[in-house]
């Protein structure tokens, strides 16, 4: 979210990392904080009104606003359900974007280890729009694993193994463009007597040190991302009843999805649990960030004979590791298994914050004073 940033003490970095890095320093906690505009847009969206419009009413709304107020767009293309229900509508608008841009996982042009982004890439070509298809180089890999502190130093950095900061890949473009993305669906926690939140969350730390618009999420048309609110917790009151927590991956992602109005999207989800059809916190919660298209890419850059970089990267994750352990609530910490290459490595994932929650009414949000879950009436 544009302007989102961390605070510990009286510090402020843009970046997750870098700040757990100062958190474990001075043992100080890393607090998300959200601008206040933001959730002042929120607040003044009359809800009854919505009412009056679908989804795709909204989303026609913002695109034609986003594209009369910037001379520049470059919109981060994937062929997923948010980026592809984006495309979709503007191309039946005739709205047209200086730059279509698709940033890979994979080193060379490879189907089988950029397979999830192959049918994106394809429709973006055929739009007739100026389309760019972004491919990490070695040396990317090389500048980032070779430096112990990268972590601090890449804004939107986490821990996987391809270097997708936009730090790196944006660093030869053109500037001067808004960074349209297709951030993202709603997360919800619902507390012992049934009531609603919704939780902004730093879910979304993509291109964040740029200028950008996270389109579901951001508020510029700040009815969209609410209406997209509400409509997902009339799904979960008829579908889901489980207390505490709610992310979207944990439910029937097709079916959550189509109920926020999105399209089913183009790309070709791929998961490291071979019974899952979509993309899931299982995968998560057994690798972190190091999901199918890093390995993949990691196998790319063994059978390149790269080992050196693999090494660099197993050394330096350790390093991460051990560096941020002290923070408080900072990371969670997993050792992964590579079979193919008889390796392990530790791997961190940071430990998401809340920086607002809004309490759901049917008629208004509520935004509450604090960000702390545990103030809410819950079991944890």
């Amino acid at each position: 979210m544009l302007g989102q940033h961390y605070q510990v003490g009286e510090k402020t970095f843009v970046g997750s990392y870098a700040s757990l890095y100062e958190s474990a320093k001075t043992q100080l906690f890393s607090q998300y904080v959200v601008p206040k505009y933001h959730l002042d847009r929120f607040l003044r969206v009359d809800v009854d009104e919505l009412h009056s419009y679908t989804t795709q009413d909204l989303i026609r709304k913002k695109l034609k606003i986003l594209r009369d107020s910037n001379s520049k767009i470059r919109f981060h293309y994937t062929g997923g359900r948010d980026s592809h229900t984006m495309l979709l509508n503007a191309l039946d608008m005739g709205i047209e974007f200086e730059c279509l841009f698709t940033h890979t996982n994979s080193i060379v042009p490879d189907t089988l280890v950029e397979y999830e982004f192959v049918n994106g890439i394809e429709f973006a070509k055929n739009t007739g729009m100026n389309t760019v298809v972004h491919r990490p180089g070695i040396n990317d890999f090389k500048l980032v694993w070779s430096d112990p502190l990268c972590f601090t130093k890449y804004e939107d950095f986490y821990h996987g193994f391809v270097p997708l900061y936009s730090d790196i890949f944006l660093r030869n473009y053109d500037t001067g463009y808004l960074e349209l993305l297709g951030n993202d669906k709603p997360r919800y926690f619902i507390d012992n007597d049934e009531n609603y939140y919704w939780l902004i969350r730093n879910d979304y730390d993509y291109a964040i040190g740029t200028n950008h618009e996270d389109f579901y999420i951001g508020s510029v048309v700040p009815e969209l991302a609410v209406k997209q609110v509400y409509l997902g917790y009339e799904y979960l009151k008829n579908h889901h009843s489980k207390l505490g927590f709610v992310d979207y991956k944990n439910l029937n992602q097709p079916k959550f999805c189509g109920s926020l109005g999105l399209d089913q999207g183009i790309d070709t989800k791929i998961s490291q649990c071979e019974s899952a059809s979509e993309k899931s916190n299982l995968d998560h919660i057994s690798y972190g960030y190091f999901n199918e298209k890093h390995k993949r890419t990691l196998l790319q850059v063994h059978q390149m004979g790269r080992h050196d970089i693999i090494n660099a990267w197993i050394e330096n994750s350790n390093f991460i590791c051990n560096s941020l352990a002290p923070a408080p609530y900072g990371i969670e910490q997993r050792t992964v298994l590579i079979p193919e290459i008889n390796k392990e490595v530790s791997l961190s994932t940071n430990i998401a914050r809340v920086g607002a929650i809004f309490k759901i009414h049917n008629d208004r949000l509520e935004l509450l004073p604090h960000t702390d879950v545990n103030k809410l009436n819950i079991d944890i």
